[in-house]
């Protein structure tokens, strides 16, 4: 069994015109005056000076109830395409990229799309 060695966070913030979700690495919240655009609208980010992560290992038993229920994948799709249009993709590219994806995790459904511009 191995314990990992590092970890990526990204902070998630809302854009308050239009409700989506604006992903950033923590690296990028951490440094002062960082603007974001969405909506034709800049947005400065709120600096976090400190934020703490809390690891415990040892054995975990799911819930049964939660474990195995799946996301909506609608509530999914329009988490991936809030990624896909932060990475520049148009709305519509976002769209047609992740329409008929079947995946109930975010990240399947990200890699899926990508997958698509790549082949």
């Amino acid at each position: 069994m191995i314990r990992p060695s590092g970890f990526d966070l990204y902070f998630i913030y809302r854009c308050p015109t239009c409700n989506s979700e604006l992903w950033y690495p923590s690296e990028k919240v951490k440094m002062s005056g960082q603007v974001v655009e969405c909506c034709n609208q800049l947005f400065k980010l709120e600096k976090m000076s400190s934020f703490t992560i809390n690891c415990q290992f040892g054995s975990i038993i799911p819930n049964e109830n939660v474990r195995d229920k799946a996301i909506p994948n609608e509530n999914v799709r329009d988490k991936a395409i809030a990624i896909l249009k932060n990475s520049g993709y148009s709305e519509q590219e976002a769209n047609k990229l992740t329409e008929n994806c079947k995946h109930t995790k975010v990240e399947d459904m990200v890699r899926a799309a990508l997958s698509k511009v790549v082949t």
